[in-house]
């Protein structure tokens, strides 16, 4: 290989050298924009992560609001029977 480098006209033998040296940097730059793809997923995953659980905090929140609410209105239906219980003792 070296010597049929060697062999070829000069011209011939810069043109393929500005080649590799092109295919060289395109190289660089593919994996390049894999690792900026990697980089982007895993930056989309965390922020799916905290949005996500933003989400489940105010549903817990809400949660525990609606059965706070429940067994109060539980109770106060409760009232005015013990009212009428005493009452009528």
């Amino acid at each position: 290989m070296l010597l049929q480098l060697l062999t070829l006209p000069l011209t011939k033998f810069l043109l393929l050298v500005l080649l590799w040296g092109h295919k060289n940097r395109l190289e660089l730059i593919v994996e390049n924009l894999g690792v900026s793809e990697e980089n982007m997923t895993m930056s989309l995953s965390q922020i799916q992560d905290t949005d996500m659980a933003g989400e489940m905090a105010e549903y817990t929140r809400t949660n525990v609001l609606t059965q706070s609410a429940t067994a109060m209105l539980g109770k106060a239906n409760e009232l005015p029977n013990t009212i009428l219980q005493l009452i009528q003792a």
